[in-house]
């Protein structure tokens, strides 16, 4: 069911704040693959609900680092990170209206592997509010530093449910689902997850 269609450079993007706990002493490797494997559900979530890679085929091969071809974008932009007990890391999606179906995506996978459990009702709300949002940013003429194909460019915004369905059609559930559990059996454990969209205050970088 579609809920909006929305401009693709609307100046709104989403805010991600995870705090994950060690259930034992972790190595380096325990870390540095927890961060991997994190930011793997993403990607892999962001290549499936994002149509400009509908043409992308995913394979085993995307389980790689450069195995992804995100722009930079669109890639999880780190604000902040902490490495104490709890593990904190807070980073920006750009472009509210182009990731809101990776971050479906991201949630299901978190829901699966820890006690957490998004407010739906509050960010299918929130998730309606860009619209007004849009309306008055319309209204200000708000610029953004946007290519002209994402001026141009505007987004259909669907349920969770239909995002999952996405997903699945892209036949990379079963790549998903080995970061899940890999995910699962990490001596580190994510215990809550936190997402806010945020007015844009400084301009997307430019992918080279």
């Amino acid at each position: 069911m579609l809920l909006l269609l929305l401009p693709a450079d609307l100046p709104f993007d989403i805010e991600l704040q995870v705090l994950a706990a060690e259930t034992s002493l972790p190595s380096l490797l325990d870390v540095s693959s927890f961060l991997y494997d994190l930011n793997l559900g993403y990607e892999l979530s962001r290549l499936a609900a994002d149509s400009r890679y509908e043409s992308f085929k995913i394979t085993p091969y995307a389980l790689y680092r450069n195995g992804r071809p995100l722009k930079n974008r669109d890639r999880f932009q780190v604000e902040h990170l902490s490495h104490s007990s709890p593990i904190e890391l807070q980073g920006l999606l750009w472009g509210a209206p182009l990731a809101i179906g990776s971050v479906w995506g991201l949630v299901q996978i978190v829901e699966k592997i820890s006690n957490w459990r998004l407010d739906r009702q509050k960010t299918e709300l929130e998730i309606r509010k860009l619209a007004i949002e849009n309306q008055r940013a319309s209204r200000g003429g708000v610029s953004t530093n946007a290519s002209s194909d994402l001026r141009r460019k505007r987004v259909q915004i669907y349920t969770e449910e239909e995002y999952s369905i996405v997903i699945h059609h892209r036949d990379e559930m079963h790549l998903i689902d080995g970061v899940t559990k890999r995910l699962e059996k990490s001596k580190v454990q994510i215990s809550e997850m936190n997402i806010r969209f945020v007015r844009r205050t400084r301009e997307i970088p430019e992918d080279e």
